[in-house]
């Protein structure tokens, strides 16, 4: 009997809160950490913005936040009326999952617009750079043509800075 609690006590190791943590939890604990680790690599290297790196590193903490204080996990979802602890942490990691979806999509929408945006803009320039030159008017995509001369909106500036500002404008 001494020998079964010695290698019981052998195969854990006390946490800061005194309680004592597993194999499971070791692993865990480990795991936790190269997924920050990963996480500040990738963040690093300029492959992970900034935005969603800081939405990972705190989801990461409190994965070994979890992992460490699984005894007060328990004692919550025991006052929550859930009899398994586990439950609890399943819950609030598939809300957390679905507000992450909800999140995602919304910046997938908001990427979508301004894509369309864009590629309408591209589309108009592209029309109007096609389209045949007005009679007397250089090909400027007839921009141009609809364009008002300085000269006339600013009678009191010296033509010579009308023509540099006409060509930095063209």
């Amino acid at each position: 009997m001494l020998v079964l609690i010695q290698y019981h006590l052998k195969s854990h190791f006390k946490t800061a809160a005194g309680v004592l943590m597993g194999r499971l939890e070791i692993f865990l604990v480990v795991t936790c950490s190269f997924l920050l680790v990963t996480i500040f690599v990738l963040l690093r290297g300029r492959r992970l913005n900034e935005y969603y790196a800081l939405q990972w590193i705190t989801f990461g903490f409190i994965l070994v936040g979890l992992t460490i204080f699984r005894h007060q996990i328990d004692q919550l979802a025991t006052t929550l009326g859930i009899q398994y602890g586990p439950v609890l942490v399943l819950t609030v990691g598939l809300l957390f999952a679905l507000m992450l979806a909800l999140h995602l999509g919304l910046r997938l929408s908001e990427t979508n617009d301004k894509l369309r945006s864009i590629a309408e803009a591209v589309a108009l320039l592209e029309a109007e750079r096609s389209a045949p030159p007005v009679r007397g008017v250089e090909n400027d995509g007839g921009m141009a043509a609809d364009r008002p001369s300085l000269s006339a909106a600013h009678p009191s500036v010296p033509p010579q800075q009308i023509a540099g500002i006409e060509q930095l404008s063209e």
